[in-house]
């Protein structure tokens, strides 16, 4: 859904109380049917034109769980050979080399590419040179 979506969707309730109030102040004789219709055309006209310096507040962009990790370093525990452990956030997770594929030393740093289920995977970090080579 997107943030424009989002905005509009919880505007709808907020136009409903308005048109029945104002309903309610035409039925009783208190504003004549016309200023109704403009009152409320009024308040959707305001919605709309708030909707540019609200729109930060409707943005989703935050990350839960496990997306979080994704990008993040971390230190081997268990040698990956290709499965293992790293050490993340004082966390020991279960992990997987991305591919596959080749074998990681204990202490050397990886970094998180992705996660499937609670197993994460990893590639080695570029920035430590402690990557073995693939098994035969």
């Amino acid at each position: 859904m997107t943030t424009l979506q989002r905005y509009f969707l919880l505007q709808v309730p907020g136009w409903a109380v308005a048109a029945i109030m104002l309903a309610g102040a035409w039925d009783y004789g208190f504003v004549p049917a016309w200023l109704a219709g403009v009152l409320l055309l009024a308040w959707v006209v305001k919605d709309i034109a708030l909707y540019p310096a609200l729109r930060p507040a409707y943005v989703v962009e935050s990350k839960t769980g496990a997306e979080q990790l994704v990008g993040c370093r971390a230190q081997v525990s268990d040698r990956l050979a290709p499965q293992g452990y790293v050490r993340l956030r004082g966390e020991l997770w279960r992990a997987e080399l991305d591919g596959g594929v080749g074998t990681i030393e204990s202490g050397a740093q990886v970094v998180v590419v992705g996660v499937d289920g609670l197993v994460l995977q990893v590639r080695a970090d570029a920035n430590d040179g402690a990557v073995g080579e693939p098994d035969a």
